[in-house]
């Protein structure tokens, strides 16, 4: 798999990724192979020849891998590969940074909020949710989480609003009201949103919220 990562064909590096990134603790040295497969995506699709060089399915398979792996020493990769043109990418980029992002990378921090705003539904939840499990609690964050209360894709709202919750911001709790009263009930951004009670210190206020009802009901 080590060797498949660097072949010249596209699809073979991918599936060296993936065989890496599903391996019991990736195997002996999984984590810098991939870094490197990473990196050198990361320079393809920079380039002019990105989509001769077939830089979408490594890159996608590596960031894959790196989120299964878990390793911090990957961030930076990770983060080269954060402005790729493919949207699936940036997803699993956002996926793989969530809950790995050290206390005050500013520089990850400022990715993750430009992911935030991405054009892709999925994108923003995921960036989103990496930006709620960050462990700094900035003006910064909060304001990334605050703008993506109103998001149209009510995961990522119900995302923002339980990263808001965790940092005991009171604009977490109308959010939070609005997704139980006007959300879809089966839907996930309600799960979020009742498992963001749980941070919601306010007893009353936490209360209230885990008897507001769907309207019609």
């Amino acid at each position: 798999a080590t060797g498949w990562c660097a072949d010249p064909e596209p699809l073979r590096r991918a599936f060296g990724a993936r065989v890496l990134g599903a391996l019991p603790g990736g195997g002996a040295g999984a984590v810098e192979v991939l870094r490197g497969l990473a990196a050198r995506c990361a320079e393809a699709y920079r380039s002019a020849d990105a989509r001769a060089l077939g830089a979408r399915e490594p890159a996608l398979s590596a960031a894959v891998a790196l989120g299964r792996l878990a390793d911090p020493g990957a961030v930076p990769e990770l983060l080269g590969l954060a402005g790729h043109p493919d949207p699936e990418v940036r997803q699993q980029v956002g996926a793989a940074l969530a809950g790995l992002v050290p206390g005050g990378d500013a520089v990850a921090t400022g990715v993750l909020v430009r992911l935030s705003r991405d054009p892709v539904p999925r994108v923003r939840d995921w960036a989103t949710l990496a930006l709620a499990e960050l462990p700094d609690d900035t003006p910064v964050v909060r304001d990334a989480l605050a703008a993506r209360l109103a998001d149209p894709d009510p995961e990522t709202a119900a995302e923002a609003a339980r990263g808001l919750a965790l940092r005991q911001d009171p604009r977490a709790v109308e959010a939070l009201a609005a997704i139980l009263a006007d959300g879809d009930t089966e839907g996930p951004a309600r799960e979020t949103a009742l498992a963001a009670l749980d941070h919601v210190a306010d007893p009353r206020v936490r209360t209230r919220l885990e008897w507001t009802l769907p309207r019609g009901h």
